[in-house]
This record gives C-alpha cells, sequence and structure tokens, in this order.
C-alpha cells in the first residue's frame, strides 16, 4: 500500500515537469497544473470527443455518398431529357424545313395563279363577247319580229331564192349554237380553272397549318423538357453545394479529429513519462538518499532542496514551524499536490505577520505553509503538483529571533504537527 501511494506522490511531483515537455500547449511559469486525476479525466475527455467526432465523420461520410448518389441519378436524368430535346430539336427543324418546302410550293403556286389570272382573264373576256355576241342576236331576232325560218323558206319567190333562205337560217342557227356551246364551255374552263387552283391553294395551306400545329406542339414539348432540365439543373447544383459544405464539414471535423488525436498522445506520452520518471524516482528513494530531494515515507518532499540545516526547530520557544535558512531567491516548492491560497505582498489572511506566503490544502486534507517569501509565484486557486516550484526564499513580514533570509514552513495534519516527522532531509 505503502509503495503505491508513494508512486502516486512521486507522479503528482513529476507532473507539471512532465507537461511541459510533452503537452502541446506549454505550463507557463504560474499556470495552473492538472492533477494526475484531472489528467486522467482530460484524457476520457479526449477520447469521448474522439468517439464523438469519429461518429460526426461517419455520418458525414455516409450522407456524402448519398449525395454522390443524387447527384448521379439526377445527371442521368438530365442526360436523358437533353438527349429527348437534342431529338425534339431535330423534328422541328425538320418541320420547320417542309414548312419552308410548303411555303415555296405555295409561292409557286401563286404564281401559277397570278399566270392563270391572265388567263382567267381572257376567258372571261372571251366569254363576254360571246354572252355579247349572243344578246345582240336575240336583240336582232326579236326585232325582226321573230321571224321563223319556215316563214323566210315560204316567202322566197324561187327555188334559188329558196336556197339561199334555208342556207341562211342553216347557218344562223348554226352560229347561235355555236355562240352557246362556247360560252358553256368557256365557263366551265373558268369554273374548273378557279375550282382546281383553290383546290391545289387550299391543300398547301392545309398541309402547312398541320406543320406549323405539329411545330408548336413540338415546341412545347421542348419547352416543358427544358424547364424540367432546368428544374433537375438547379437541383443539382443545391445538392452540389451540399455537398461541398459537406466536404468543408469532413475537412474542418478530420482536422479537429486529427488534432484532438495528437494531442491525445501528448497526454497519454505524458502519462508513460509519468510513469517512467515515477518508477526511476521510486527506485532512487528505495536506494536511498539525503539532499533533501527525495518523498518520505509520508509522501512529503523536502520544500527547499539542497537546504536541509535548520535555524529554529518546532516547538522551539513556541515556533510552530521549522525555518531553514537559505539566500534570497530561493527555489521553494510545493510539499504535496494541492490547491492554492496565495497571499502575496504581505496582504490579507490569518497571518499577516508571515510577510508573503501561501498555504497549500493537499488532496489528503493535510495542508503545508510557506512564509517570510521575496515572492508568491503560484496565483490563487491554482493547482500545484509535488515538486512544482510555488515560490523564492526572502525576510517579509515580522521576523523573530531569525533576521536572515529563511523559509518558515508549517505543516498540518488534521492539527499542526512537527514536519520532520513527516519529511526526509
Amino acid at each position: 500500500m505503502g509503495h503505491r501511494q508513494n508512486r502516486s506522490r512521486i507522479l503528482a511531483a513529476l507532473l507539471s515537469i512532465s507537461m511541459v515537455a510533452a503537452v502541446a500547449v506549454p505550463c507557463k511559469a504560474g499556470a495552473e497544473a492538472l492533477s494526475p486525476e484531472e489528467l486522467q479525466q482530460k484524457i476520457d475527455r479526449y477520447e469521448s470527443q474522439l468517439r464523438d467526432k469519429q461518429n460526426n465523420l461517419d455520418k458525414k461520410e455516409e450522407y456524402q455518398k448519398t449525395l454522390d448518389a443524387q447527384i448521379e441519378t439526377m445527371n442521368e436524368k438530365i442526360d436523358a431529357d437533353q438527349t429527348a430535346i437534342d431529338a425534339l430539336n431535330d423534328e422541328i427543324s425538320d418541320k420547320e424545313t417542309e414548312i419552308a418546302q410548303l411555303e415555296t410550293q405555295m409561292n409557286q403556286k401563286q404564281s401559277e395563279i397570278d399566270a392563270k389570272g391572265a388567263e382567267l382573264e381572257q376567258k372571261e373576256a372571251e366569254k363576254q363577247e360571246t354572252s355579247r355576241l349572243l344578246k345582240e342576236r336575240m336583240r336582232a331576232s326579236y326585232m325582226s319580229g321573230q321571224t321563223t325560218t319556215l316563214e323566210m323558206l315560204l316567202s322566197a319567190d324561187s327555188f334559188g331564192n329558196f336556197l339561199s333562205v334555208y342556207e341562211y337560217a342553216q347557218r344562223v342557227a348554226s352560229h347561235d349554237r355555236n355562240l352557246v356551246d362556247t360560252l358553256v364551255t368557256q365557263m366551265e374552263e373558268i369554273d374548273e380553272v378557279r375550282a382546281d387552283l383553290d383546290r391545289s391553294k387550299q391543300e398547301l395551306l392545309q398541309k402547312k397549318e398541320a406543320q406549323q400545329a405539329s411545330v408548336e406542339l413540338t415546341k412545347k414539348k421542348r419547352a416543358e423538357l427544358t424547364a424540367a432540365l432546368n428544374s433537375q439543373q438547379e437541383t443539382v447544383d443545391l445538392v452540389k453545394e451540399k455537398l461541398e459544405q459537406n466536404n468543408r464539414d469532413i475537412s474542418e471535423i478530420s482536422q479537429q479529429y486529427a488534432q484532438s488525436q495528437k494531442e491525445l498522445e501528448q497526454l497519454r506520452q505524458a502519462q508513460e513519462e509519468f510513469d517512467r520518471k515515477a518508477e526511476e524516482h521510486q527506485n532512487q528513494v528505495n536506494n536511498g538518499g539525503g539532499d533533501g530531494s527525495d518523498v518520505s515515507s509520508s509522501g512529503f518532499l523536502w520544500p527547499l532542496p539542497g537546504h536541509t540545516h535548520l535555524s529554529t526547530y518546532f516547538g522551539q520557544n513556541g515556533h510552530t514551524g521549522i525555518d531553514i535558512p537559505a539566500p534570497e531567491g530561493t527555489s521553494i516548492v510545493a510539499t504535496k499536490s494541492g490547491r492554492v491560497e496565495a497571499w502575496p505582498n504581505g496582504r490579507g489572511g490569518s497571518y499577516w505577520s508571515y510577510g508573503n506566503y501561501l498555504i497549500i490544502y493537499h488532496d489528503d486534507g493535510s495542508t503545508s505553509l510557506y512564509a517570510h517569501c521575496s515572492s508568491v509565484d503560484v496565483p490563487n486557486g491554482s493547482y500545484v503538483t509535488q515538486g512544482q516550484h510555488i515560490a523564492q526564499v526572502g525576510h517579509t513580514g515580522r521576523v523573530f529571533g531569525n533576521p536572515g533570509n529563511h523559509l518558515h514552513f508549517e505543516l498540518r495534519v488534521g492539527r499542526l504537527v512537527n514536519p520532520l516527522d513527516y519529511l526526509s532531509r
């Protein structure tokens, strides 16, 4: 049991030195040190943080896979939509080419209509002339009293005259029939030409309108696909932004993870160094020593290493501690790890006559007091480790019977005790 207690005390004494060498953030003079328990708590906290960061990284990486899959699916859809749009563009181009060809045909047909127009005008003029002649013939017949061919023949006074009248009547009748036939033919030709032109023009117009309607429908499909493609692209861009942010998060967490892992490794190395030095120190203790740097069997370290002579003993003339003379500025170390109650500059506290002094409340419930210091070098409330520098020898305050530079050292283990019963010189 005693061996384990000594080892724990030695570990505490070595802690501040090892932290300076091993931990990434250096411990400045006067800075708060860590107790072995606090070091273990810090290691546990780092390990917990590392587990949390690893879990977070795992989630981020799974999320990254999900986003990659979404982008791949959407890119495939975009490619399919783009292929469909390209096909529609080709279809629109073909239909517009057909429309252009139909317009060319319609222009040609219009040229034919324009050319036929002159022909129709000529036929119309001929029809009008035939109609005029027919009307004149009818008017002449009416004006002549509508004499019949038989009357004309019977009125002939000779056979020769009869033949002449008969021949004339035949010619007139034939001429009339020709006029009527010609007029009918001309009207039929005009109607047929017009109907043919109108029919051809109407067919071309219907084809053009059908092609234009088909083009508009195809353009509508293209617009819908283009809108869908743009929407898909916007979604892809948003997912890519999420992916980039996720990658930044992964990078940041990875850096934090690496830093925490590095610091944890340094803390573990510090622990290993503590164990190694504690073992070495324990071996030295077991082999004996007498320079005041050894830890006693009670676990206390001589507070003024290298200076073991006493000028005043405990109980001498009511003295409450021991006085250890040493040159001004000599380093005073903590006899055991604990929390500091510091009273620098000789102000305040229960021991105002002690000048600059401090009290350490040790983990085992004991306390140690260091008085008449030229300076107190650790802040109030800080945790110091065994063997850590805490103050410097001086002669501040009211000194009775020992005016020189010295350390007045007191020890309380439940009560005021003789330090020599707990210290090894």
